[in-house]
């Protein structure tokens, strides 16, 4: 019926006019620094923008049940930040490298494909607030939007991968995000920055500069 046609292009027009703005400006190198708020570790990362991909490069010292561990890692990302690359290496010479050539499918450092990572698109490593920081740009910005993933989970004092599940809710519109692990129902607010990058996290990390 011309009434219904007429409706639908009126809503697809109302749509196209008002899209959900991106609070994010465009991203340029960075370097950060974190702390852990129980002042038992410290994060220091650059991001470093190419023409078609982006560079985390991170040095982590930290301690997990009374030990004491440093590492570094490496991110590739590509320009709508899904992750292409992963490489870990720990200061007593463990290490844990993976790469994606599409979306939520990984190989190991060999090209052996890892199936029991199937379909996990976001990563999240223990130790660091930076790798929430792909899933929120990549997530619609608008007030009460949510992303739910199986996720990657990678603890960096152990280096041994497991699937999670994950929701990424916008609390305030490109500045505030939630993080759920929907596995040990635990949750946890991220305050970003324009980069959307860390601020705060809740009882977890804090901005040094």
């Amino acid at each position: 019926m011309n009434w219904a046609r007429t409706a639908r292009a009126a809503c697809i027009s109302s749509l196209s006019a008002n899209p959900v703005s991106d609070p994010f400006r465009p991203l340029s190198a960075r370097t950060v620094r974190w702390r852990h708020c129980d002042g038992h570790g410290v994060e220091h990362l650059t991001l470093e923008v190419h023409d078609r991909r982006i560079t985390a490069t991170s040095v982590v010292s930290f301690d997990r049940a009374g030990k004491s561990y440093g590492a570094w890692y490496q991110l590739f990302l590509d320009t709508s930040w899904h992750i292409k690359a992963i490489s870990i290496h720990r200061t007593d010479s463990r290490w844990f490298i993976a790469r994606s050539r599409h979306p939520g499918r990984w190989c190991d450092g060999d090209g052996s494909v890892l199936r029991i990572f199937e379909n996990c698109v976001n990563i999240i490593f223990t130790a660091t607030p930076f790798t929430h920081t792909p899933a929120i740009r990549r997530l619609a910005s608008s007030s009460g939007e949510t992303s739910e993933s199986d996720v990657l989970f990678i603890p960096l004092d152990t280096l041994v991968p497991t699937r999670s599940r994950a929701r990424y809710t916008c609390i305030e519109h490109g500045a505030l995000y939630r993080v759920e692990n929907l596995v040990n129902e635990t949750s946890m607010d991220v305050e970003v920055d324009q980069d959307g990058l860390a601020q705060k996290t809740c009882g977890a990390f804090e901005r040094i500069f």
